[in-house]
């Protein structure tokens, strides 16, 4: 049985201190865990996505405005 991804879409606090040589505001992850929990000081999840190309127009979208 193949186990289908989904993409999730953060966005990174770049006021924190680890993130201060970041390049990009936003990424997209891959991830397979379903039941995986996102918390981190580092980073803010935007939402979830079933494709890679839904993920990116989404991404598109909040960077454009």
């Amino acid at each position: 049985m193949k186990i289908k991804p989904y993409f999730v879409l953060l966005k990174w606090r770049i006021n924190h201190p680890e993130n201060i040589n970041r390049s990009s505001l936003y990424d997209i992850w891959k991830e397979y865990d379903e039941e995986f929990i996102y918390d981190s000081l580092l980073y803010d999840v935007i939402d979830c996505f079933d494709t890679h190309k839904e993920a990116v127009e989404h991404k598109r979208r909040l960077l454009n405005g």
